[in-house]
Order: C-alpha cells, then structure tokens, then sequence
C-alpha cells in the first residue's frame, strides 16, 4: 500500500534527454498496473513550475496502484516524449525499499499487447514479459509469487503445441523437485496446474501433497480439493466436467466443496436417477429448498414421467414461497424472488396439465398472469395452452411473444407460429414477417439505452467467413470486435441484419462478425441474404459448441469485444438499431476505461 497519495511527475524541458522543447502546454499521459481497475488509464495536465520545470499530480489508489508506465506530450506543438520508445516507468517498493513483486509482476503484463489501444507502442512481446520475471525471480529468496505467470507466458511463448507441453511439463516436475524442501513457488506453480487439464492431474496431486505437508496453504481449503474444484470449473466439455464433479464428491464427501458439487450435478446431470439421489440429500438442506423442488419437478418434466410427483414437488415449493410471503421479518429482496418463484411454479404447473389433457385448466392459470410474463418458454406455454383450446389468433400472439424473447423455446415457437399461420391459413408470409419485426421493435426498443459494461476473457474462435476471410481470437486482438450469434429461422435476427451491415460500412475499424450453426442449410442462408439485400456483412459457420462457450442459449445475441480480447456488452436479445446502440457501447468502453 503506498505511504504516499499521489504520483508526482517532474518533466524538465531544457534537459538534454528531453525530447519536448520550449512546450506550450504539457500533458502526461498515464496507465497503472494492467489496466484493469477504475481510471487506471488517465491523463492529468501539466502546470508550470519554473520557467523550465513542469508538475503533474495523480493521485494513487490505495491498495490498487502498484506500477506505472507514462509517457508527455505537448497538445499544442505536437510533440511528445516517450523516452525514446521506452517510456518512463515506475515500479513501486515494499516498506523496505525493494521492488515489490506485485510490480514486477505488472511490468511483465505490460507487454500482454494491452497497452497499444491507449497509446502505447508497445505491442505483445511475451519473451520480453518472461525476461523481466526471470531477471527478478531468485529462488528461494525472493519472486515465488511470480511463478503462476512465468509458466503462463513461456507457455504461450512456445506456442502451445504437444512439443511445447512436453518441454514445459519437464521443466514443471524439475522444479518441483528441486523446491519440495523450501517450498518455492509451489503454491503459485499449482494455480498453473489447476487450469492446465493437459497436465496429468497425478501431478497435481503430488504437488498438492507437498504444499498440504509443508503447510503452504493460506485459503484454509486443502489444496487437494482446491484442484479438483479448479479442473472442474475449468473444464469445457460437459460430460469431463461432470465426471470432475462425481470424482471430487467420492473422494472429499464431506467437504463444503462437495455440496456445491452437488448442488452443480443435480442441475447438470441427464441422468434422473443420479438427480433423484441428489435431491434426497439436497433436499434436507435448508439453502434453496425452493429452487431444488423446481429443479427436480423440470427434471420429471424433461423425461416425461412421474407428473404426480412432479405436481407435488410443486405444491411444497408454493407452501414455502406462501410462508415466506406471510413472514413479516422476511425482506422485500426475499419477497419478491418468492413471487418471480410463484410464476415459475405456475407455468410449469400449467405445462404438467397441458401434458396430461387438462389444456383448460392450464389456460385458467396462465391467463391471468400473463401481464408478469417475462421469460419465452412462458408465453410458449401459453400459447400451446391456447392452440389445444382452439384459440388459434391467441396463439399466434402468444407463440410471436415467445420467438422474440431470447431462449431455448425461440425454435419452436417460430415453427409451432408458421405452422398454425400457413395450416388455418392466417394470412401471408409478408404479413407475418411484418408481424415478426413488428414485434422485435416493440420487445427491443431502446430510446433511453444505456450500455451496461462487463469485462470477461472472451472463448477462443476460429472462424472463417462465407466468402473465405479467417478470423481468430489471436488475430483480432488490438482491433474491437462486433461478433453476433443468429439463425436463419429467427425474425429478430434476420430483421437486424442490415442494421449491423451498416454499422460495418460505417466503421470500417471495427470487425463485425455474424455466427450460424454449421448445420445451417446453404440454400436458406442464402435465401435470407439475398432477401434481405445484405452483400457485405460477413457471415460464418461454426459448431453449436462455440454457442454455448459464449453462452448463447437463444438467438439473437451480440458481444462487443474490445482491443484485449474481452466481452465488454452483451447483448441479449435484437437490436432495434445497431448502429445507434453499438456507438453508444464503443462510447461508453472509452469513457469507462479498459476492462477488468
């Protein structure tokens, strides 16, 4: 933490390192640490001192501010210094007058590439992060902090490939090796192990051992399950991730981490008898009683069986919203998550006897709570409540309600809507898509929008266009990215379409990318572009996996991607006006700084 409140920065005109002469004004120029946090990348202007002496003040942030790089220009004359290329940079110390290694450790990520969208040249150069963490790193003495991210960059630096892991893993089991008695670097070298699954977790385990027996461990968790928890977590293939969760439950039952374990299989798993068996233990616990009721009554739902159990699962979820709603002591916070419970009670109810011929009474349910609705599935539900009941209008309304709505029921929404539109001969194919963007305008209407930004590691992608340009993840980097996941099925996808080809057009810095499902049939894709007069929007195919690592459950969905690689807005759901909404997201990431 610094003792002092502000960095102070002295520029001397008439020295002879100086590269601004005589300036008429003085602007520095300055980002902190990596970036990452509030106003870190700022500028503050310079106030003359003496005749050649020039002062800047910015003021520091405890507990945040632990490295510094700047550089000064002079606004009016066009000049500026960087230090000859350089730039000026501040490493702060610990209370004892050495570097700290939190600062070190900033130096090497500032040659991450992030800099450059602020206005440093200083491009990626992973071999000069790895040589100022090799300069500093002394074993036993002093940078063991820094091992996680020497791993990292030496890593990346190789490439990645088979090669490249085979060499690093030596050198990892060397290390261990060499430090198992001062315990060096073991606890951030197992941060490294527990989010890189080609490492045989064997390894890991090992290295765990050493670290539980010379008590290196500072989160009060043993390390041998922090790294079954961290596989798990990091893990994107379902199935692997599934059997990381069982794995951590038989080997550390009663661990607190195995209840969140629990708690993620019995959501996750397909398997409805490992969901009943779940439910018998999380059912006892007082956490979400409600929610693991509903959970296990939609687990019934989605195999189709056992609607009497599920209906009663159903019941004792209402008796406990219906007590909470009478607890005076209980909070507004707590009241209205039961009522959104409620809804969701009420629906899925209203599907059980749609289920089992009971179309009325579901209707009866649904109708009056229709004004609450906010999520598709629910008004897909109404609306098939309402075609069994021979109210086929109705339904029509109430399937378009759900196709605009992001979700999972999007599909079949949009078929159960056009095969009642062409079937009972509702009317034309343009009158119903004028009804579909219609709709999408007044479901996303944005006249007060305002951005709301984020800050998350986007998925790695690789994607190449209809018309043969590829794009990476790697190769965007230091450009911002518009990436727009739709289908060919979807009016509210389809209606935006021409709208993001004029933002394109209009801001050729920017790469704007649309994503369909590689199981998208050629000649309807085409029949939609061509239909929609776009001639320039790019367009590519991609597995429905890379849908679900950006978490594009539904389409339309949009993320704006800065210069670093990260999702900056995310937008769920169409936009009625691209270009309007996406200028507003790019202005809202400059005003906001660069992301967490």
């Amino acid at each position: 933490m610094p003792i002092s409140t502000e960095l102070r920065v002295l520029y001397f005109s008439s020295a002879l390192q100086a590269s601004i002469h005589n300036p008429k004004s003085l602007v520095l120029h300055i980002a902190f640490d990596d970036g990452n946090h509030k106003d870190a990348v700022r500028t503050a202007a310079f106030s003359r001192r003496d005749q050649n002496v020039w002062q800047a003040e910015v003021p520091l942030q405890p507990m945040l501010d632990d490295y510094a790089i700047y550089w000064v220009e002079d606004p009016e004359t066009k000049q500026f210094d960087t230090n000859g290329g350089k730039y000026f940079e501040v490493l702060f110390c610990d209370v004892h007058g050495e570097r700290a290694e939190k600062s070190i450790e900033y130096h090497a990520r500032s040659f991450e590439g992030w800099l450059e969208p602020h206005g440093f040249d200083r491009p990626a150069d992973l071999s000069r992060s790895v040589k100022v963490l090799k300069d500093f790193i002394h074993p036993p003495d002093k940078g063991g902090s820094l091992l996680n991210w020497l791993w990292i960059y030496k890593y990346k630096l190789a490439g990645e490939t088979a090669d490249a892991r085979t060499a690093l893993l030596g050198e990892i089991q060397q290390f261990i090796h060499d430090h198992e008695n001062d315990g060096f670097g073991l606890v951030e070298t197992l941060w490294f192990v527990e989010s890189n699954d080609w490492i045989p977790l064997a390894i890991g385990e090992h290295l765990a051992d050493v670290i539980e027996q010379r008590k290196l461990w500072f989160s009060g968790q043993d390390p041998r399950v922090d790294l079954l928890v961290a596989r798990a977590s990091n893990e994107k293939d379902r199935e692997k991730r599934l059997r990381d969760l069982r794995e951590l439950i038989d080997r550390y039952p009663e661990d607190m981490a195995a209840d969140e374990a629990r708690m993620t299989l019995f959501i996750e798993s397909n398997d409805l008898g490992e969901r009943e068996r779940l439910y018998a233990w999380l059912s006892t616990k007082p956490r979400a009683q409600i929610s693991v009721r509903l959970n296990m009554a939609q687990a019934y739902l989605d195999a189709k069986v056992r609607y009497g159990i599920a209906l009663s699962l159903l019941d004792d979820a209402e008796s406990i919203c219906d007590a909470t709603l009478k607890n005076p002591a209980a909070s507004d916070l707590a009241r209205r998550s039961v009522r959104d419970e409620k809804g969701a009670i009420a629906v899925m109810r209203a599907e059980i006897l749609i289920r089992t011929g009971k179309a009325k009474q579901a209707l009866a349910i649904l109708q009056p709570r229709e004004a609450e609705f906010k999520r598709g599935h629910s008004f897909y539900v109404l609306g098939t409540a309402l075609e069994k009941t021979g109210k086929r209008r109705e339904a029509v309304d109430a399937y378009l309600k759900a196709m605009v709505i992001v979700g999972p029921d999007q599909k079949r929404a949009n078929d159960a809507m056009e095969r009642l539109w062409v079937k009972k001969k509702l009317g034309t194919k343009e009158e119903l898509r004028d009804r579909v963007e219609q709709e999408s305008v007044r479901a996303f209407e944005h006249e007060a929008y305002e951005p709301k930004l984020v800050s998350r590691d986007a998925p790695d992608f690789d994607l190449t266009t209809t018309g043969g340009e590829r794009f990476t993840s790697a190769s965007l980097r230091g450009k911002p990215v518009v990436l727009d996941f739709w289908a060919v099925w979807c009016g509210p996808c389809i209606f935006e379409l021409k709208s993001l080809e004029d933002f394109q057009k209009k801001h050729p810095e920017t790469v704007v990318l649309t994503v369909v499902k590689e199981d998208t049939e050629k000649k309807e894709l085409e029949e939609v572009l061509k239909e929609r007069q776009i001639t320039s929007l790019r367009v590519s195919e991609a597995p429905a996996q890379l849908f679900d690592q950006f978490g594009a459950i539904g389409v339309p969905q949009t993320y704006v991607i800065d210069e670093s690689g990260k999702v900056r807005v995310h937008h769920f759901g169409g936009m009625d006006d691209a270009v309007r909404v996406l200028e507003a997201d790019f202005a809202a990431m400059r005003a906001g700084g660069a992301g967490r």
